[in-house]
């Protein structure tokens, strides 16, 4: 290859912009693109989880600040496009995260319900329960 043919290459490729590839599995570059971590929504369950346990200890004539006719104002719904003045979501999405809400509080109950001993306690009766021929080794510690 002749200079100018080298040039002439060289010449092909300047109005191309060179950056780093951008992968999913790094936060920088989630950010970047719109991805939300799961750490986020994590720190945002545990969140509600406090504040669910806290409102549950004191009674709810703490929490009422406002005048009945203040509650009545606030409580209106938008007819015309079906949201909610008081946080601006609409009854699908409301519905939606007492939905998510719930599942997540199920699962936590579900997790802090038994202890790994317990649970691989439980798993070795039901393997003694079954035939010789499922007959699989025992888990235990060690």
């Amino acid at each position: 290859m002749s200079k100018d043919e080298q040039k002439k290459i060289d010449s092909s490729y300047d109005n191309v912009i060179k950056k780093p590839i951008k992968l999913l599995k790094y936060k920088n570059s989630n950010s970047k693109l719109g991805i939300k971590s799961n750490e986020k929504n994590l720190v945002q369950t545990n969140k509600l989880a406090n504040n669910l346990s806290c409102e549950k200890n004191f009674p709810e004539s703490l929490f009422n600040h406002s005048t009945p006719n203040d509650d009545a104002k606030l409580l209106v719904p938008n007819p015309i496009a079906g949201i909610d003045k008081t946080t601006g979501y609409t009854k699908a999405e409301l519905s939606h995260k007492e939905a998510q809400r719930k599942r997540v509080h199920k699962q936590i109950e579900f997790r802090a319900s038994l202890t790994h001993r317990q649970r691989v306690s439980k798993f070795n009766e039901k393997l003694s329960m079954l035939p010789e021929h499922f007959d699989i080794p025992k888990v235990g510690p060690g």
